[in-house]
């Protein structure tokens, strides 16, 4: 059962009843997203070095596992310096953070939690844990519990170099909204529950099982018609994933399960790259996914339902509205596309919002390839607002299906001319070629009823599996699993292999003068390409 803070992230005074999600696989995200998780993993496991020590965490450095004498101090200084190393925490350990810990090994270690939480006192206000590490370290298995009363915290998992990976970190607990969140609080830089940095062009922050489930949801954007001392100008609360300035390289955030957080990613102000491959994303203001140019979001569901919102307090959802997908690059990389691939969007109800998808003045061109759209919403489904940026900014929708009962019009696009919808069915009630404005109608459309030409072209591979609109309670099981999990780890570690068979049978050919279209390869990468896409 929730707690009754965890309760809180929705409308219910006992939270949702609701059955739990089917299990979902990891065909959903598309081949070039398996290929991209595979190199990612080859590149990790060539840094990784076989640790030369393994040390507990308890009776080796001396931590507290009960929770009563906080770690912060004796855990910072023993991460410090160490190379080379696993730490192990023991199965169900808690331990006490009373304060930012931050953490610089000067070689490649492992942080082996085995479930163990990091607790966050009551009323703390802080960075939980900043950990700067070395290519080839890896985090799994832990837990940041901030469910006490008044907690707000933030994680830091950074590369200074080479491949970082995590895996299974559940963020447990809500986090209220708080005066110290944002521009006129006392700590803006506490203003996400996690923050990945790849500190140079070549690094990768990994993160694999991110789960963070609890926001308040709560606006945090100020109301344009209300005086600044009203109480939702002065209250905010935090992102789910923050990826901005400092970030230079590449994160790549592997099935992750975000609700109700001020966005649930908010990736668009940096100049590296987001991956965002698979994931479950539910009612998330002001976007369940914000990212800038050369980012991709590929194999995810999303759902956006405001009759499972909180409205506890003295919170609404804020003037700005609730999108899927916000481009957003004013600060970051307006110049490369911004691509949405296999998604499934469920809009059922959302009371302020201007589209579905996107993409601010600021922003350049976008690719939407083989999405299922759900709306029932009054709003369109596309809007590219005129833009500011200085190269191409077309967009692209391509074998897309469109459906639901909202009448609103499919595609508008301001001061893009050279944007296109192809390939696409649309049978909303008010379908047909009117519902576009400002872009171009490519071959293959169909309006009313789907053709051969026009839809899907892969219908059973949209989304991260499962019902998206049967939520279930919060719930969390101490282990730092991810708790839809859309992508299960047999299911990554068949994907990777299939994937890096491709990319292994491709080379070869080049390498031995093999023409593309030869009838062994064909056959070859015809076997790996099912055995891909199989579910089971």
């Amino acid at each position: 059962m929730p707690t009754a803070a965890e309760a809180r992230t929705f409308g219910d005074e006992n939270g949702p009843s609701r059955p739990d999600l089917p299990s979902s696989s990891v065909g959903d995200v598309s081949l070039e997203g398996q290929a991209a998780m595979a190199d990612v993993g080859r590149r990790f496991q060539q840094q990784r070095p076989q640790m030369q020590r393994t040390v507990s965490a308890v009776d080796d450095l001396g931590l507290d596992p009960t929770g009563n004498e906080p770690v912060n101090g004796t855990l910072g200084s023993a991460l410090s310096g160490m190379s080379n190393t696993r730490v192990v925490f023991p199965s169900g350990g808690t331990f006490a953070l009373s304060g930012q810990v931050t953490a610089r090994p000067s070689g490649p270690i492992e942080l082996v939690g085995n479930g163990s939480s990091f607790v966050i006192p009551a009323g703390e206000e802080t960075k939980s844990l900043t950990l700067v590490l070395e290519g080839g370290s890896l985090v799994r298995d832990i837990v940041i519990d901030q469910s006490t009363e008044g907690v707000v915290q933030e994680l830091s998992i950074q590369a200074g170099n080479g491949v970082v990976r995590a895996e299974n970190v559940t963020i447990k607990g809500y986090a209220p909204a708080k005066s110290n969140v944002g521009p006129t609080g006392n700590d803006p830089e506490v203003d996400a529950m996690f923050s990945p940095i790849a500190r140079s062009s070549g690094s990768v922050v990994q993160v694999r099982n991110l789960t963070a489930v609890g926001g308040t949801a709560a606006g945090t954007h100020d109301e344009a018609d209300l005086p600044e001392s009203a109480p939702e100008n002065r209250l905010g609360a935090p992102m789910g994933v923050w990826v901005g300035k400092a970030n230079a390289g590449t994160i790549q955030l592997v099935n992750p399960e975000l609700r109700a957080w001020s966005n649930g990613i908010y990736g668009g102000r940096t100049t590296g790259i987001v991956e965002i491959r698979g994931g479950t994303f539910v009612n998330n203001f002001n976007a369940q996914t914000r990212v800038g140019g050369g980012s991709v979001v590929d194999g995810a569901s999303m759902l956006l339902d405001d009759r499972q919102w909180s409205d506890k307090g003295p919170f609404k959802i804020g003037h700005q509205g609730v999108y899927a997908v916000r481009v957003d690059a004013k600060y970051g990389n307006q110049t490369d596309p911004a691509e949405f691939k296999n998604l499934k969007i469920v809009a059922n109800s959302m009371r302020e919002g201007s589209s579905l998808f996107d993409w601010e003045s600021a922003s350049g061109p976008g690719i939407v390839r083989n999405c299922h759209i759900t709306n029932h919403l009054d709003r369109p489904v596309f809007l590219g607002e005129s833009p500011s940026a200085p190269a191409t900014t077309n967009i692209m929708v391509d074998q897309c299906l469109i459906d639901g009962n909202s009448s609103a019009a499919v595609m508008e696009m301001q001061g893009r001319p050279q944007s296109k919808i192809q390939r696409t069915c649309v049978t909303t009630p008010e379908a047909g070629p009117e519902g576009v404005s400002g872009a171009q109608i490519g071959p293959g459309m169909s309006f009313g009823q789907c053709t051969s030409a026009g839809g899907l072209a892969a219908p059973d591979k949209v989304g991260a599996g499962g019902n998206i609109s049967a939520l279930p309670a919060p719930s969390y099981n101490g282990t730092g699993a991810a708790g839809m999990g859309g992508m299960g780890g047999a299911g990554i570690g068949k994907a990777a292999l299939a994937a890096a068979g491709l990319l292994v049978l491709v080379g070869a050919a080049i390498l031995i003068g093999v023409p593309a279209g030869a009838a062994g390869l064909g056959v070859l990468s015809s076997l790996i390409l099912s055995y891909l896409l199989d579910d089971d």
